[in-house]
């Protein structure tokens, strides 16, 4: 396939090309798996995203905090979330969070609308 006599100069000395395409391989292999692993957490971000009318960021924060705080691995909280938007089944525990995440956020959200009383801000 290739050349023996290939090689890349790096850091580490010379590689042949074929250990070069072996280390490529690998490193697909495991940006391909990320990609699919991180798939339900994306999608469950989308569905709190379109719930809260939230940020990405904030999405993501509140789905972190509910895995930290019912103690369920992120990417199973995640693929609740998504399964909850599409039947609207979510496990009660799953669903009092959630609740109580969009309650402090939406309490947030106000706070920073409403206008200061008294002498403004510099």
């Amino acid at each position: 396939m290739f050349d023996a006599h290939l090689t890349e100069r790096g850091g580490d000395g010379c590689r042949t090309g074929e250990a070069l395409v072996r280390e490529l391989e690998e490193e697909i292999k495991e940006l391909r798996s990320a990609l699919t692993a991180n798939a339900p957490v994306d999608q469950a971000i989308g569905v709190i995203l379109a719930v809260a009318q939230t940020t990405a960021a904030d999405a993501w924060d509140d789905l972190r905090e509910m895995s930290m705080r019912t103690g369920v691995r992120l990417g199973a909280l995640a693929e609740q979330v998504v399964e909850w938007g599409r039947t609207g089944l979510l496990s009660d525990d799953i669903r009092a969070e959630l609740e109580r995440r969009l309650t402090v956020r939406s309490t947030e959200h106000r706070a920073r609308r409403q206008p200061t009383r008294g002498i403004p801000p510099r």
